[in-house]
């Protein structure tokens, strides 16, 4: 069975196990162990455990079923469903957001803050820089945006991260963008 994306076979998986953990225990998913059994039933049913002999069909069995296991134990982690809500906490520089996002959350909150027009809230600060060097005798009353205000709130280590993110993003944009104009 093949799968479109990493995301859509995380899905699946999580889709099989609420499934059995219905048939098992009803309602109660979450008190449904990560059993061998278990995983073997999902690997099973979605078609990871091929019936080839040898050593490189084992080891690809061994490598499927661990990487059940370990999206199993940890579903908050790698769940495939964005949280909307916590998005937009990362997106609102919410102190500790961007630390519980999942990896696709990550990325999620990555594109937003990508299209967002003043991702760090410091458009108001290059205006008032413009401004007093233009007219540096004039009164004008500048203050920092609350977004700027939440965004230095952070913890330096968690802007430095969420500052790579962006910036790696941005660089995979702009290659994207230039090779498509040179196809062009």
């Amino acid at each position: 069975m093949t799968h479109r994306s990493t995301a859509d076979l995380r899905r699946r998986v999580f889709e099989e196990f609420a499934v059995i953990a219905n048939r098992e225990l009803g309602d109660k998913f979450e008190d449904l162990p990560v059993t061998a059994s278990v995983v073997n039933e999902i690997a099973q049913n979605l078609g990871m455990l091929s019936t080839e002999t040898g050593r490189a069909a084992q080891t690809k069995r061994s490598n499927a079923r661990r990487t059940l296991r370990t999206w199993l134990a940890d579903s908050d982690h790698y769940s495939p469903f964005i949280d909307e809500v916590a998005v937009r906490r990362a997106v609102e520089f919410t102190p500790g957001a961007y630390d519980a996002l999942s990896d696709d959350e990550r990325k999620e909150f990555v594109t937003r803050l990508i299209q967002h027009p003043d991702p760090f809230g410091q458009r108001l600060l290059l205006i008032e820089e413009v401004v007093r060097e233009r007219w540096p005798n004039k009164q004008i009353r500048f203050g920092e945006t609350p977004r700027f205000k939440r965004w230095t709130a952070l913890p330096e280590s968690e802007r430095n991260r969420i500052r790579d993110a962006y910036d790696k993003e941005n660089r995979r944009l702009r290659n994207l963008a230039s090779e498509e104009a040179e196809a062009a």
